[in-house]
């Protein structure tokens, strides 16, 4: 009866809370039973949103049950790890330390969704859910998953539906981030003003006496550019899940010291930089990313009118189309229709005109340089020309 009366948020923060009171401890310490019997309550949450991601849910408890079952009664998550490297057993497909990395990503996806739920208003979780979706697994799966997770959105509850099933109120979730010091950082700031703050540091690096641009930067840049991809529309989420992907591609094949100059010439020097998943390929493609928003934003702040289908198009052509085949570049044209008005972007984005078209000029002045930088570094090397004409 105790458990029936208890709402499951409550249950999902009070555990939650307990599992970081222990790495908050001064000898930081997590028991893989405790992680496990929290993700066990974590894994009912998802089966809240409805029949298309029961299959989600089955997924999160079952590597959870696999995280349990490889680990030994008095396991600590470190303890766990150490043994399963030292017999060569980390690497398996179904070893605890795989599971529990996949375990991470259903937190990490939880966690995305509450704060996008705390920043966005409107009835529809949609874009809160495929934020999170994008944030946790996107860029493990492939096509045929990704289609088939963005296909589900508008199955989802609505945010009241959700509260109903919760027995919660919209104070009660505010609640559960509102003290937080990333909710409220959230809240206040726009991400117009975010991306072009943060391409301009970008390019300051760029445009110093000594240039040299570190990876990690561009991919905080890029992640957040990301986002504005999605505010697109449910046509283009496929566009900013693969703008993600490939940032992700770039991050993963660089070390924590690399700078592009020095990622490309390792690549390169090893023979890699061809290979169809290299860094300098990922590069290559987040650079056509960039190149699309530039002239996005260059259109629109030279046409006039309320659609945007002249500047999305426009820039599509000037970035990718060169490089998609006739069906890519024929769906492409196809959801363009679909664009939100000048208006409504304007409304997403917290904005009025005078300061969107601010932000713009300003994000189109730093691109520039950044996307010149990339082509130089390229064009001085042997093997530059032809990367950079690869799909």
């Amino acid at each position: 009866m105790e458990r029936k009366r208890e709402k499951l948020l409550t249950r999902m923060t009070d555990f939650i809370k307990e599992v970081a009171d222990c790495v908050n401890s001064p000898n930081p310490s997590v028991e893989v039973h405790r992680l496990v019997r929290y993700c066990r309550i974590g894994s009912t949450f998802v089966g809240y949103l409805g029949l298309p991601f029961k299959f989600a849910q089955m997924e999160f408890l079952s590597k959870v049950n696999d995280l349990d079952k490889g680990a030994r009664p008095d396991d600590t998550l470190e303890t766990l790890i150490d043994r399963e490297i030292q017999q060569n057993l980390a690497k398996k497909p179904y070893s605890g330390s795989r599971s529990l990395i996949r375990v991470k990503r259903s937190i990490v996806m939880l966690t995305v969704m509450f704060e996008q739920m705390l920043t966005k208003g409107g009835n529809s979780i949609v874009d809160a859910v495929s934020k999170s979706y994008e944030k946790s697994f996107a860029a493990y799966h492939g096509w045929a998953t990704r289609t088939a997770v963005l296909a589900s959105l508008p199955a989802l509850p609505t945010r009241a539906k959700l509260m109903k099933k919760l027995h919660e109120n919209v104070n009660y979730i505010d609640s559960l981030f509102h003290s937080r010091e990333l909710g409220q950082q959230l809240k206040r700031e726009k991400l117009l003003t975010r991306m072009a703050d943060c391409i301009k540091e970008v390019a300051d690096c760029v445009n110093s006496p000594n240039p040299s641009l570190e990876v990690h930067r561009l991919v905080h840049y890029c992640r957040i550019g990301s986002t504005f991809v999605g505010y697109l529309g449910l046509p283009f989420k496929f566009a900013q899940m693969e703008f993600l992907s490939k940032v992700n591609d770039l991050d993963k094949g660089a070390r924590p010291d690399d700078t592009l100059e020095t990622l490309i010439d390792r690549e390169i020097q090893q023979n890699l930089a061809k290979k169809h998943y290299s860094s300098s390929r990922s590069l290559i493609r987040v650079k056509r990313s960039i190149v699309m928003l530039t002239v996005m934003f260059e259109q629109m702040l030279t046409k006039g009118g309320n659609s945007i289908v002249g500047a999305v198009s426009k820039s599509y052509e000037k970035s990718f189309a060169a490089y998609h085949g006739w069906a890519t570049r024929t769906a492409v044209f196809a959801s363009l229709p679909a664009l939100p008005t000048r208006a409504k972007l304007m409304k997403k984005l917290h904005e009025n005109e005078v300061s969107m078209t601010a932000k713009m000029k300003s994000f189109v002045d730093s691109s520039a340089v950044i996307v010149n930088y990339i082509d130089s570094l390229f064009h001085s090397r042997e093997l530059g020309q032809q990367l950079l004409e690869l799909i």
